[in-house]
């Protein structure tokens, strides 16, 4: 019966330390998680601060040749969204055609997709040096989720 007790007893004394480092491990899941929503803040608001800049310029118009929209048309419209573009999912609604969007509404968001992916690929690295250099690492290896994100988004027939 003795041996039993000090059996069960060294179990718990295990046990302790276990639900204390599992509760630590879900604070650093919880905070890598708010650090990776942050970061994805972080990237929307800079693919419409950078549609919105004079270094985009050139770009937009060389994506809007072929688009019946006109520049200051995508400008407009990109004011108008600057706070609604803040998570993945916000993100997505303003990549994907749908039906049911207009002409207007469906040539800005092809302008848009191609104006992020010009952001990815030739501006994004500094940027990342500009915005937080000690999470630099993070933000490199989300750079391509969200390309993955930008390229691979389709029209949805609703």
């Amino acid at each position: 019966m003795n041996i039993n007790s000090e059996f069960q007893s060294q179990n718990l004394q295990e046990e302790a330390p276990s639900g204390a480092n599992q509760q630590e491990n879900t604070q650093k899941s919880l905070m890598k998680f708010k650090l990776s929503y942050e970061i994805v803040q972080d990237y929307c608001q800079a693919f419409l601060e950078f549609s919105l800049s004079k270094i985009a310029m050139t770009y937009l118009q060389k994506l809007l040749e072929n688009e019946p929209l006109c520049l200051e048309e995508f400008i407009q419209i990109a004011r108008q969204s600057k706070h609604q573009v803040n998570s993945l999912k916000s993100l997505k609604r303003f990549l994907v055609e749908k039906e049911r969007d207009s002409a207007q509404i469906r040539a800005w968001k092809r302008v848009f997709r191609g104006i992020c992916q010009v952001f990815l690929n030739n501006f994004c690295v500094n940027w990342i040096f500009k915005v937080d250099p000690g999470n630099k690492m993070k933000y490199l290896k989300l750079r391509r989720k969200m390309l993955k994100v930008v390229l691979h988004t389709q029209v949805q027939l609703q």
